[in-house]
């Protein structure tokens, strides 16, 4: 058995996805673990048995391993919290960086973790455990890593945005450990109890990085300093939305984030100084990896840089103890040191990335190289030099894209051909850019005339970076959006790479039979001609997909997002929900009315999707660069615009047709709730409104619909606030008639919605109440008959 570590990380490794899949005592597990290892030693003799129970002991060890990791002890924090904030003390160590950004109402945000140590609700304290994400808008820079502290706020359980086919937000804190958000309420709530000793590795190391972010900030304008802050000591709070997006469509954003490239590229800076100093390579190979350790304390110890540390200790290590090291076995064992750590990692996406792609480089380079005769005599000219190393980097690239495709169209709906063009450039000018970056923040103190010198070459360089990765990603099928592989899809994937790269003919033939298989069961859909209306979970906004029988797509509202540094939910949710689900192109976009938590997310969908036309009111709201970005759009991209008022129809698509019933045709241009569209969506003997966030005054104008109104479904006007006079709300509802209201509305939101009164009113009304903050999206099937039923997507607190 040439790679046993191998074996071993990727039997304990299923464990741990077995554990997570089924919901079992750690009893069973142990008892079956136990069992197992006794047959493995009884049957010693025997190598096949026993190397089988072997395993079969190690699959049943992750198991117990994970169930075990993820139990949560009676005083955890997390028993100290509910749906509903809170008001709470709470004591505990500041255990990162805290980090400083404006919002999207242009407040500052502070935002770091507190590993918890104590909490009260009144005058007792009780001893607690667990990580707190804690955010402060009105105390800055008061705290930083280390200090232990006391803190007033609102406590609560975080709580992802539930959609089908989207990222989970409160998964991934639970992968970071974090079970907990606490909102720093009032001014003045955090109190340093005893500050860090200054004198710490880790307190010097953040000492470092925070001189090191004022030496970039204080030399470069905000777009070059957000690009060296993220590729120097991973900040990307300042980095620009459209740098990223093309480092994204290009498949080199892996730049932008502190990872094991970034660890090459620095422990290759150390070993080649110490290299030039004569230092012998064992010392060389200690210091350098001392130095990065420091390093990964200074650039926050992120899991990605941690990970690339352990594998260079433990190739450091072998080195040093004069062991022929197996680059597989390496990987495998630092996989494995990762996960006896936290096994939650193996969840991580950027945990997979990261070993996929480099499992990937050295399971395909070789015989790739071997394919292009790279290793036989090419390097003997100097035109063979530049053809091996310039097809060398190539199959690099290509090995590393063939690891990394399938996880990257899982997680971010791109596959992008261009990066094996793209990392080619790419990754060498970013060697040459954080060389010079290393340079520049060593002699900027001491020779701010060179440091100047420096940082001129460095924008001169970044710019270069920006415009070629821009043209890169700009060429016609440099990307594409896909919907995200099921997982027997993603791993016959990668069984076929296996087969094509094998030396056996016949492998070949299997893989390119499994090719052709997967091409074409990959294009067959179901069949489903029934209409399907879903109301997405997007916090304090709104926005709804229908999808007709005849196959036609509307998106009405896009929530909120849009502005530079605000959390877009067209780019966060509504995209990857509608590139999950395969659509790429859009019938008709609708916006309501012109306000942030309807339009945001319209200027991400109009970038990246086709659109055949966009329905709004015709409402002004110059001024607004969300509204100035709307219309520059549809005039650039040549996009239909149609503006409606009561009377008209939008469609047929496929006998669904829209009803337009709000704004008047004497409303005014101001743009106002009132004047929001109000639309109803007629199929057969079927119903819904969309009342956008429209209020008493304009539910008066409606008393002439008459039966007009009644709908099965109604879409609650502003969120369920805030709506007027109850009396005329009740008897608005009460013409309805719905059997189903949806209520698009988010935690904690700061207009109050929904109010008691309103839900009451429309409980009275006879409807079912669905709040997508408690129940997530709400999808609704309409059948060929007009029958719909309600399915919700999540699961209430």
């Amino acid at each position: 058995m040439k790679r046993p570590i191998l074996y071993v990380t990727i039997v304990f490794s299923a464990g741990i996805i077995l554990s997570s899949l089924f919901s079992v005592s750690i009893i069973f597990p142990i008892i079956l673990s136990a069992a197992f290892m006794v047959s493995a030693w009884a049957f010693s003799r025997n190598s096949k048995i026993s190397h089988a129970s072997f395993y079969l002991a190690l699959l049943f060890f992750g198991s117990a391993y994970y169930i075990n990791y993820c139990a949560i002890p009676s005083d955890h924090i997390s028993h100290f919290s509910s749906g509903e904030p809170k008001k709470v003390f709470l004591r505990g160590i500041v255990t990162d960086d805290p980090a400083d950004e404006m919002n999207s109402y242009g407040q500052n945000k502070t935002t770091f973790l507190i590993r918890s140590e104590a909490i009260s609700e009144g005058e007792v304290w009780n001893r607690t455990r667990g990580y707190v994400k804690t955010i402060s808008y009105q105390d800055p820079d008061v705290s930083s890593f280390g200090d232990e502290v006391i803190v007033e706020g609102m406590l609560s359980t975080p709580a992802g945005l539930k959609n089908p086919g989207v990222f989970d937000y409160s998964k991934y804190l639970q992968l970071r450990g974090i079970s907990c958000f606490l909102k720093v309420d009032p001014p003045g709530s955090i109190k340093i109890v005893k500050p860090l000793n200054g004198l710490s590795v880790r307190a010097i190391a953040y000492n470092l990085r925070h001189k090191a972010r004022s030496l970039i900030d204080a030399n470069f304008d905000k777009r070059h300093a957000g690009f060296l802050n993220s590729i120097i000591i991973g900040d990307r709070a300042e980095l620009e939305e459209g740098i990223n997006e093309d480092f994204i469509r290009t498949g080199t954003v892996h730049v932008l984030a502190i990872s094991g490239l970034n660890v090459a590229f620095v422990a290759a800076i150390f070993l080649g100084i110490f290299g030039l100093m004569r230092i012998p390579k064992k010392i060389n190979l200690i210091l350098t990896l001392i130095l990065l350790v420091f390093y990964t304390f200074a650039t926050g110890a992120n899991p990605p840089i941690v990970r690339a540390a352990v594998m260079f200790a433990i190739f450091a290590a072998g080195y040093m103890f004069n062991r022929d090291s197996d680059p597989v076995n390496t990987l495998s064992l630092a996989a494995f040191l990762i996960l006896l750590y936290n096994p939650r990692e193996i969840f991580d996406p950027s945990f997979q990335l990261s070993f996929a792609s480099v499992a990937s480089i050295m399971v395909f380079t070789p015989p790739i190289i071997k394919a292009l005769n790279l290793d036989r005599g090419i390097r003997r000219s100097l035109f063979g030099k530049v053809k091996f190393y310039t097809l060398t980097g190539a199959t690099v690239s290509a090995a590393a894209w063939i690891g990394s495709s399938p996880l990257t169209a899982a997680y971010f709906n791109i596959v992008s051909p261009v990066s094996l063009v793209a990392n080619l450039i790419i990754v060498p000018a970013l060697s040459l850019l954080t060389a010079l970056s290393f340079a520049f923040l060593t002699v900027e103190p001491f020779l701010p005339h060179l440091g100047g010198v420096l940082s001129f070459i460095i924008k001169l360089a970044d710019e270069a970076v920006f415009f070629v990765n821009h043209i890169l990603a700009s060429t016609p099928l440099s990307y594409f959006r896909v919907p995200a592989p099921p997982l027997y899809f993603s791993i016959l994937f990668y069984v076929t790479a296996l087969l094509i790269f094998l030396p056996k003919k016949r492998y070949f033939i299997m893989a390119a039979l499994i090719l052709c298989n997967m091409a074409v069961w990959s294009g067959v859909v179901q069949d489903n001609s029934d209409m399907e209306v879903t109301f997405l979970d997007v916090g304090q906004g709104d926005s709804a997909h229908i999808k007709t029988p005849s196959g036609a797509n509307i998106l009405i509202d896009g929530s909120g997002g849009g502005a530079e540094g605000s959390f877009d939910l067209g780019r966060s949710v509504i995209a990857p929900y509608l590139w999950n689900k395969r659509i790429f192109k859009l019938d008709a976009l609708v916006v309501t009315h012109f306000h942030e938590d309807h339009i945001g997310g319209v200027i991400y969908i109009l970038n990246n999707f086709r659109v055949e036309c966009v329905i709004d009111n015709g409402s002004q709201a110059r001024g607004s660069y969300l509204f100035d970005k709307y219309l520059e759009i549809i005039k650039k991209k040549k996009i239909k615009r149609f503006i409606v008022r009561r009377g008209d129809v939008i469609g047929p698509f496929g006998g669904a047709s829209f009803y337009v019933l709000n704004p008047g045709p004497d409303s005014t241009a101001v743009d106002s709730n009132d004047n929001s569209l109000m639309l109803k969506l007629k199929y057969k003997d079927f119903g819904a409104l969309f009342c956008g966030d429209i209020s008493e005054k304009a539910i008066e104008g409606m008393e002439g619909c008459g039966s007009f109104l009644r709908s099965d479904v109604v879409k609650v006007p502003h969120h369920g606030g805030k709506l007027g006079d109850m009396t005329k709300i009740k008897y608005f509802f009460d013409q309805v008639g719905a059997r189903v209201a949806v209520i698009s509305v988010g935690r904690n939101n700061r207009y109050g919605a929904p109010s008691k009164n309103t839900v009451d009113v429309i409980l009275s009304s006879g409807a079912k109440v669905y709040k997508t903050k408690d129940d997530g999206a709400l999808i609704i099937t309409v059948d060929n008959t007009g029958i719909f039923k309600e399915k919700e997507f999540g699961q209430k607190n």
